[in-house]
């Protein structure tokens, strides 16, 4: 997903922005069937991803660059993508697998709900130079 993000914003000479990327989605599922199998959270995930590479680049950094094939790949899921049974995950789309853990998790991941803090403008007018 991310090569094809990237190879797209090439094409149109500018980076489009996350929501842009993801609203697009369908037309890459609809290129490559495999992108169909796979969770949309990935997906989602590879985009964000490239979100803040691109951020990086506008921030001074390196340019975002294509991903090649290798031995070492990985994947970040957010919460609603997985679920620990027991010594099992449970992946979307994928099913249950039993991986080798190299050590125990400390507690079940959570989901911590902050409550949302408004806060009064002193001075509610600005100043555009």
């Amino acid at each position: 997903m991310w090569n094809e993000a990237l190879a797209y914003c090439q094409e149109v000479g500018k980076y489009i922005g996350y929501n842009a990327l993801t609203k697009r989605l369908t037309v890459p599922k609809k290129q490559v069937e495999w992108l169909t199998e796979v969770s949309s959270v990935a997906l989602q995930q590879a985009l964000r991803n490239l979100d803040r590479a691109c951020s990086n680049f506008f921030k001074g950094k390196g340019a975002p660059q294509f991903k090649k094939k290798s031995n070492r790949q990985s994947v970040t899921l957010t919460k609603s993508s997985f679920s620990l049974q027991g010594k099992k995950v449970y992946l979307a789309k994928i099913g249950e697998m039993s991986p080798i853990w190299i050590k125990e998790l400390p507690s079940q991941p959570i989901v911590v709900e902050v409550p949302r803090v408004v806060v009064s403008a002193k001075f509610p007018s600005i100043g555009i130079d």
